[in-house]
C-alpha cells in the first residue's frame, strides 16, 4: 500500500491505481480475492487512493483456488463496498460464467464492469447489447500469438511475430473490427501480459506498442481514438 501511495504521489499523471487483492489464491483453500471485511481495511489505509478493484481472475488456479463466479456470496458482499468507494470493477472471467455475469450486470447496474479474456469473448457483443455497464479491454497481441511461445525465448517470439506481423494484424482485424466498431464506446486497448519473465522486457513492450498502433490504424477513423484512450478516460471521469 505504501509503494502504491508513493508511486501515485510522484507520478499521478502516469498511473491509475487499481487494487488487486488475491486471497491466497495459490492455495487450494484460497480465493481469487480477499473477503469484503479485509478489502475494507485495505481501502481505509489511504482513502481515495484507488480508482478500481481488480484485475481479479475468477478462473480456477492450477493447484490453487477454485473458480469464483461473479455472483458468488463473497463478491456479492464486496459490491456494496465497491459502490461506496466509487471503484471500477475489472474481472478476468472463468469458464461457463456467462449466466452468472448476466445476474451481476442486472443486479448491479450502477457498477461499471471491465472484463477481458477468451472465456467471455464469444459473448461480449451480446452482453453489450443488453447491459450498458460492461466494457472490454482487447489484448490481441497477447491472446493471439504469445501463448505459442510460452517456454521459448524472447528472441524467438519477436522474430516470429515480426515475420508474421501483417498476417497477425489481418487476423485480429477480422476477429475484432466489427465488434469494436459496433460498440465504439465500450472497447479499450489492453496490454495484458504474463507467463514468461521476458514478456515484460522493454523490447517486447516496444513491439506491442508497434502492434497496437498498426491494429488501431485499421479501425474506422471515428473509432480509433476512442478505442486507444478516450473510452478509458471517460470511464475514469464518470465513475
Amino acid at each position: 500500500m505504501e509503494i502504491v501511495y508513493q508511486t501515485m504521489e510522484q507520478y499521478p499523471e502516469l498511473f491509475t491505481s487499481f487494487i488487486m487483492s488475491p486471497g491466497n489464491d495459490n492455495e487450494p483453500d484460497g480465493y481469487p480475492t480477499v473477503d469484503a471485511a479485509t478489502l475494507a481495511e485495505m481501502l481505509e489505509v489511504y482513502p481515495g487512493l484507488f480508482q478500481g478493484y481488480g484485475e481479479i481472475g475468477l478462473y480456477e488456479r492450477e493447484n490453487g483456488a477454485r473458480a469464483l463466479p461473479p455472483d458468488s456470496k463473497r463478491l456479492q458482499e464486496i459490491y456494496p463496498l465497491v459502490k461506496n468507494n466509487k471503484l471500477l470493477v475489472y474481472f478476468h472471467p472463468g469458464e461457463n460464467q456467462l449466466n452468472n455475469f448476466k445476474n451481476v450486470l442486472r443486479q448491479h447496474s450502477d457498477v461499471i464492469f471491465i472484463v477481458h479474456g477468451d472465456e467471455i469473448e464469444p459473448d461480449i457483443s451480446d452482453l453489450m447489447d443488453k447491459y450498458p455497464n460492461i466494457h472490454y479491454t482487447n489484448d490481441p497481441s497477447y491472446s493471439q500469438h504469445f501463448p505459442l511461445f510460452v517456454g521459448r525465448s524472447k528472441e524467438k517470439f519477436l522474430a516470429a511475430a515480426e515475420k508474421d506481423f501483417d498476417a497477425l494484424i489481418a487476423k485480429d482485424v477480422k476477429r475484432w473490427k466489427k465488434m469494436i466498431e459496433g460498440h465504439p464506446d465500450r472497447f479499450m486497448w489492453g496490454t495484458d501480459r504474463g507467463d514468461a519473465v521476458w514478456n515484460y522486457d522493454q523490447d517486447v513492450g516496444l513491439f506491442l506498442v508497434k502492434y497496437a498502433r498498426a491494429f488501431i490504424g485499421k479501425l474506422d477513423p471515428n473509432v480509433q481514438e476512442k478505442f486507444a484512450y478516450q473510452n478509458a478516460e471517460k470511464l475514469l471521469e464518470n465513475k
